[in-house]
């Protein structure tokens, strides 16, 4: 997931292969330091099949959750615009 995430981004090559690198890497995609071009309007991650990575992994997938959508708020800040479409079964019911 992480190396997914990274290729799509242009994360840099230094950075770590762990979810902490990933929301450091992310806050600085929401920065707009890199990862999309600054003619567009703003960026959109589409995570579909999350059910079989929350199978193997719940925690990992409940953090890249709450590290994605901090993300999105925090992009706000610098005036950019992210969005996060994820699969329902990924979704905690307290986060809705």
């Amino acid at each position: 997931m992480h190396r997914a995430l990274a290729l799509a981004l242009s994360f840099p090559d230094y950075s770590g292969n762990n979810l902490d690198a990933l929301e450091e890497c992310l806050g600085e995609v929401a920065e707009h330091e890199y990862g999309w071009d600054g003619d567009e309007t703003g960026l959109v991650f589409a995570f579909t099949s999350m059910k079989p990575f929350k199978k193997v992994d719940k925690r990992a997938a409940d953090t890249l959750f709450e590290i994605v959508t901090d993300r999105c708020r925090y992009a706000v800040l610098f005036g950019n615009r992210l969005l996060a479409l994820v699969s329902p079964t990924l979704v905690r019911s307290n986060a809705l």
